[in-house]
């Protein structure tokens, strides 16, 4: 990625990111210093500021579980976290591959909504969503004169 995209990249998603905000405020939460943080997990500084204003991915499952130690985060504000991670992960990656930020935000939208639904919602949505894709498919083979059997 050059650097002009790289550029454009951080415009487009990092409005969609999750995981900056997340790690700052419970961070804050503790009343602990980025410096303080930074030591207790072995990491620079600089590195940790990058992941709180979303300039780099979200740390390791791993590391997050030593952030949680140290900050002693509560089981839902830890989960919280680790979710915000994947989906940042996962925005990163939809960017990454197909530069959309219409494809980005859907995907980000879809996780977002997804996390807020029970099993049955969540298999309900991707019935819908099935259901979606084919209408779509048959639409197209219609609007380029095909016939469908």
């Amino acid at each position: 990625m050059d650097q002009q995209t790289s550029k454009n990249y951080m415009a487009q998603v990092h409005e969609l990111l999750l995981f900056p905000g997340r790690l700052q405020e419970a961070r804050e939460r503790c009343a602990t210093s980025q410096k303080a943080v930074a030591m207790e997990l072995g990491i620079d500084q600089a590195f940790l500021c990058g992941v709180e204003k979303g300039r780099r991915p979200p740390f390791s499952d791993r590391v997050i579980e030593q952030l949680k130690i140290s900050l002693q985060l509560k089981e839902n504000d830890s989960q919280a976290l680790v979710w915000a991670a994947k989906h940042d992960r996962c925005i990163r990656s939809v960017w990454l591959v197909t530069e959309s930020e219409e494809e980005t935000r859907l995907v980000s939208q879809l996780l977002s909504t997804s996390q807020m639904l029970d099993r049955a919602q969540r298999n309900g949505l991707l019935a819908y969503l099935a259901s979606l894709q084919r209408s779509a498919s048959c639409l197209s083979i219609l609007s380029q004169g095909g016939c469908m059997t």
